[in-house]
């Protein structure tokens, strides 16, 4: 730069300065419009949506507790999952129950049950108000057609709309399904259905008395109902058995006034009759 003409050094520092300055004013001319300078940036990705405000769809959470909780540094499963498990839970045993699959229970409910025939109120009471009574035990007694297998489903989905788990079996099947899983190619095990029938929170056997009378089915039945029994899980019995045609030690069960209710209902006309002229 030595030997360069003073007034050439001058102008060619005016002459940057001058387009630094252009420059600079139209950047800010750019953000005035609206304009990032940056015109290759990449839009803003869109925000998902969250269903869950409390988790953020993660299902989980941490305890919110001191460091030296045992609980500190743990997850436990999020509200919404609980609602996920629960009803998983739900529409399992709804399907194991055939609850809503077969044709003569998929519309089994209190407002479709007909109270035209002769001798049903007190049974349809007893039903309706089973799930709030401090008894655990409802049994409905009755030739075919009187409608009790209807109540019995009603108040399953009674049960099953208040977050309840439910299991709704035929005697017969449900017996069959417990020595089907002594076959080699069983996909459940024993334990765990035989456990599930014992805990749920309501468990109907429908049609009681119908099954092949063995030893074993006695005994299968009697561990059943004893432990329901014992611990007071609600239960729901249809048969067409009086209590002095049972087995001694499950009938002793089911005498007991304080913990069961029995509802002779073969004085009851034939209910299929009269939901038949009602439907016409």
């Amino acid at each position: 730069m030595f030997g360069e003409d003073p007034d050439h050094i001058k102008y060619e520092i005016a002459k940057a300065y001058e387009e630094l300055r252009k420059k600079r004013k139209d950047r800010d001319k750019a953000k005035d419009n609206g304009k990032d300078k940056d015109t290759h940036k990449e839009p803003p990705r869109p925000v998902k949506e969250v269903n869950c405000t409390i988790c953020n769809d993660a299902l989980y959470l941490r305890y919110d507790v001191p460091v030296w909780h045992s609980n500190f540094g743990k997850t436990k499963f999020c509200a919404c999952k609980e609602k996920e498990l629960r009803e998983q839970q739900k529409q399992y045993l709804l399907k194991l129950s055939c609850i809503g699959t077969t044709a003569q229970l998929i519309n089994a409910t209190f407002d479709s049950f007909n109270g035209l025939a002769n001798g049903v109120q007190e049974a349809l009471e007893a039903a309706q108000k089973f799930q709030s009574s401090k008894q655990n035990f409802l049994v409905l007694k009755g030739h075919n057609g009187c409608g009790k297998t209807h109540l019995a489903v009603a108040t399953a989905r009674q049960y099953l709309e208040n977050d309840k788990t439910v299991l709704f079996q035929v005697v017969p099947d449900l017996l069959d399904h417990l020595r089907a899983t002594f076959a080699p190619n069983s996909d459940t095990r024993y334990d765990k259905l035989f456990t599930m029938m014992k805990e749920v929170d309501l468990l109907i056997l429908d049609d009681l008395g119908a099954q092949n009378p063995t030893a074993w089915t006695g005994e299968k039945l009697f561990q059943l109902i004893n432990h329901r029994y014992n611990n007071l899980l609600d239960t729901i019995i249809t048969t067409n058995l009086s209590l002095d045609d049972m087995e001694n030690r499950i009938s002793s069960r089911l005498r007991d006034s304080h913990y069961s209710r029995y509802v002779n209902m073969d004085h009851v006309d034939d209910y299929r009759y009269y939901a038949s002229v009602d439907a016409d």
